[in-house]
């Protein structure tokens, strides 16, 4: 069993999964630097956080995803 950042992304408006991706190979203090989340709050990895289109952007890119359409960014981190 791995952890691994998922990054999805959702048509709220209809409750649509419109994209979904996942890497175990991203370090978290990257993911936490682009994300400006506190390092040090120990409830980081139970929750799934929204991101900003240019967060989620600069996520897929590090997480060597593609995903070019509209939507809202969530990430959170997960057991696979």
């Amino acid at each position: 069993m791995t952890l691994e950042f998922v990054v999805r992304v959702w048509d709220l408006p209809s409750k649509k999964l419109l994209f979904e991706g996942a890497s175990d190979k991203v370090s978290p203090e990257k993911v936490i630097g682009i994300l400006g989340l506190p390092a040090d709050d120990p409830e980081i990895w139970g929750a799934e956080y929204e991101a900003t289109p240019e967060q989620g952007g600069q996520l897929l890119r590090l997480m060597d995803l593609e995903y070019a359409g509209p939507g809202t960014f969530r990430v959170s981190r997960e057991r696979s």
